[in-house]
């Protein structure tokens, strides 16, 4: 004969939770259960020792000087690398340059972007991210990891596209006669 105390147990199984540690739970703990297992039984983990390439691109604010500027680009060149984690493949500045929409009342701004590799793990790009945010004389940045593209091409069967910079550009397109 089931006691009151069972009965509560049932009809509020979903509320209270499993009735003893083995039980099934509710719907929403094994859900959760599931995802865990799920996310342990990945069909692929990544590499930690693989080179990792990035592009970091941020436009900075048309008010600022040329020697600013520099300034500016130099401190976060030297913050990209003090760790050691990371390392400048490439460095470009594009000087300045006609916003596609306005961004803080600003239509220009002063394009830099730098090609970077990791060799995987923690590589502090979050952080050089909010300080990013935190600085005023940076409008907007962008990180992308590049080496997405190249697998993500690689699994289709295609060949990779070949990063285009400035250097590669033909004359007449980059606006030469």
């Amino acid at each position: 004969m089931a006691t009151d105390r069972d009965r509560f147990r049932r009809r509020f199984a979903s509320v209270c939770g499993p009735a003893h540690p083995g039980g099934a739970g509710t719907r929403r703990q094994r859900r959760g259960r599931n995802a865990r297992r799920r996310a342990i039984r990945r069909p692929y983990q990544e590499d930690e020792r693989v080179t990792r390439t990035y592009e970091l691109v941020f436009i900075a604010d048309p008010r600022l000087s040329d020697e600013e500027a520099v300034e500016l680009s130099d401190a976060f060149g030297k913050l990209l690398v003090a760790d050691g984690k990371l390392r400048i493949t490439q460095e470009e500045s594009w000087g300045k340059r006609r916003l596609a929409y306005p961004i803080r009342k600003f239509t220009e701004g002063r394009y830099h972007i730098y090609y970077l590799e990791s060799d995987g793990g923690d590589n502090g790009l979050p952080e050089i991210g909010q300080r990013m945010i935190q600085n005023e004389k940076i409008l907007r940045h962008l990180v992308v990891r590049t080496d997405l593209d190249l697998k993500r091409a690689a699994s289709k069967g295609k060949e990779p596209v070949q990063q285009t910079t400035m250097a590669n550009v033909p004359s007449q397109a980059a606006g030469g006669v």
